[in-house]
């Protein structure tokens, strides 16, 4: 070789791709692989444990879910979480293995569908109550919170019109077997993506009806940001837009499953707000009373496995 000739450096290895969300994304091919064996997993997991005892398969579940914890699924991201927002060591742990085996439970009884058990607490039948005499439509924060299935077919008997609002799932065959499963329970519920929700939320709401938002998840750089479990970070911004608009009343409900297996579904209303209030300062109460449920039960909210707070927080 001559002296002067250089030598071609390997290239460097490519790093993988990475979707929107933080996580790593897969070619087209693998992808439409994955997307098929989830769902046929699915498939076989809901014709299995339809045709077991629900205690039995609340056992199960829960014995999955602390398997996944100790293969370490989103581990990370769940001790990142809590310790971002504060928890001690022993209170970490302590939510952390509470939070695999309650997750997995609700799971269970997701996929085994069917009508589950459940009873307002006498507060919350007086609210509902209430609601019921009045012709005006109401507008209810859902979070991921224990059961959140559970509260479509506890509430929606009680109004002419409701709409649900709901993030499409990343993978469209699971997503269209939801959707059929959820037609199936509650026919007259119009579950629709947030993409095409304020038409529709708005006229549900002008005749009478109601209108549900998850909004405890992150917002995107379309959110604003408001303090959630005490940290400034992005949220959706829907339904303080929309009670700002509309000046209807707002209902926070939760639905947790207690040790007799059935479910506990709390409506817990807000006060008024004053005429005029920016929807900065609606959406800082709207987070202010989630973040009081999830202090208050935070083994039960699965909210701890999703990055929420990714524009504050690097996730490992």
């Amino acid at each position: 070789m001559a002296p002067d000739a250089t030598v071609a450096e390997p290239p460097a290895p490519r790093a993988p791709r990475r979707h929107r969300h933080g996580h790593r994304s897969y070619g087209p091919v693998r992808r439409w692989l994955m997307f098929r064996l989830s769902y046929l997993a699915l498939r076989t997991s809901v014709a299995v444990v339809r045709c077991l005892p629900r205690r039995l398969v609340l056992w199960v579940g829960e014995q999955l879910g602390a398997g996944a914890r100790l293969l370490g699924i989103r581990r990370r991201i769940v001790r990142c979480n809590l310790a971002f927002v504060g928890y001690p060591p022993d209170e970490q742990s302590r939510i952390e293995r509470r939070l695999y085996r309650l997750t997995g439970r609700y799971f269970a009884d997701m996929v085994r569908g069917g009508d589950l058990p459940f009873a307002f607490d006498a507060a919350s039948t007086e609210v509902l109550d209430g609601l019921t005499r009045q012709s005006a439509g109401v507008l209810f924060l859902f979070s991921h919170l224990g059961n959140w299935e559970v509260l479509v077919s506890s509430l929606i008997d009680r109004f002419p019109v409701a709409v649900i609002v709901a993030k499409p799932l990343r993978n469209p065959l699971v997503n269209r077997w939801l959707e059929r499963l959820r037609q199936r329970r509650n026919p007259t519920v119009r579950f629709v993506p947030p993409v095409n929700a304020l038409r529709q939320t708005l006229r549900s709401l002008h005749n009478g009806g109601c209108a549900a938002f998850a909004i405890d998840q992150y917002g995107g750089s379309s959110g604003l940001l408001s303090p959630f479990l005490g940290k400034p970070t992005s949220t959706v911004r829907s339904t303080a837009g929309i009670e700002g608009r509309t000046g209807c009343p707002v209902m926070g409900t939760y639905a947790l499953l207690g040790p007799d297996n059935a479910y506990r579904v709390v409506v817990e209303p807000l006060p008024a707000s004053a005429p005029g209030t920016s929807v900065q300062d609606l959406l800082d109460r709207h987070n202010a009373l989630i973040s009081a449920w999830i202090r208050q039960h935070p083994e039960h909210w699965f909210g701890w496995f999703h990055r929420r707070f990714k524009d504050v927080v690097e996730y490992v």
